[in-house]
């Protein structure tokens, strides 16, 4: 079954009992980065955020932020942690002190 949920700005979807298991993740990301594209008539990747089971989850976002998000994971960073970077880094600058 496949499931979106939003964590904040991040759109991230979920895949349950994929027949293929961990060994399609590959090619879930690109499956699903790739549909997502074409339907959004825009560049979209897809990075497997993390896999529980059966439940995988992944991020769809652009190529510059899927890069920077596997990084923070291959960092060892976990999956929600890495979103909460991920909207700090594009929160807006706060006030200026006078």
């Amino acid at each position: 079954s496949l499931g979106i949920e939003r964590w904040g700005h991040a759109l991230v979807m979920v895949i349950d009992h994929c027949p293929l298991g961990a060994r399609g993740d590959g090619l879930l990301e690109a499956a699903l980065g790739e549909a997502v594209g074409v339907a959004t008539s825009r560049h979209v990747r897809a990075v497997l955020l993390a896999r529980d089971g059966t439940r995988a989850r992944l991020l769809l976002a652009s190529a510059p932020v899927a890069e920077r998000v596997r990084s923070w994971l291959r960092e060892g960073i976990a999956w929600g942690d890495a979103l909460t970077r991920l909207h700090a880094a594009s929160a807006p600058p706060g006030p200026q002190a006078p």
